[in-house]
């Protein structure tokens, strides 16, 4: 489970809700932007998480949704437990690179590649590999409140 918690900055709205549904159908993409964000925002507009779920017509985020409407520039706060996130995240990325790397070793097993071409392959299995861990183990910086 990812934990989220969403509150308006009046906090006449506030709950903890289940976060794992919006990262299951969520790009790599958008959950490093996330991660990037610091697992959180304040938000005057529309937070990708809280739109996915206002869409999937959870009831908490349908009232949260609605009191939104009746108060004019209200903003609000979506906050993701980051060591569930992670965890989570570094549980996806183990299972990708495994199929990657069944994949590669498929391609090699087949011999039907040359040589060269099978290096070229690893060469990008690893590079991506590389890439996703780097992106998902820097360290974050919370942000600052003003």
């Amino acid at each position: 489970m990812i934990t989220g918690y969403v509150h308006t900055v009046d906090h006449m709205v506030k709950f903890d809700f289940d976060a794992t549904a919006y990262f299951e159908q969520a790009s790599l993409e958008e959950v490093i932007n996330l991660a990037q964000g610091h697992w959180g925002a304040d938000c005057d507009a529309g937070h990708p998480i809280a739109a996915y779920f206002i869409k999937q017509e959870e009831p908490q985020f349908l009232t949260f949704a609605s009191y939104l409407a009746m108060e004019e520039d209200l903003e609000y706060e979506v906050v993701i437990v980051e060591k569930e996130a992670l965890a989570w995240l570094l549980s996806k990325l183990n299972l990708e690179l495994e199929i990657l790397n069944l994949g590669l070793i498929e391609i090699l097993n087949r011999g039907e590649k040359s040589d060269e071409e099978n290096l070229r392959l690893l060469a990008k299995n690893l590079q991506i590999s590389l890439t996703l861990l780097k992106k998902v183990s820097a360290p974050t910086t919370p942000p600052m409140k003003s």
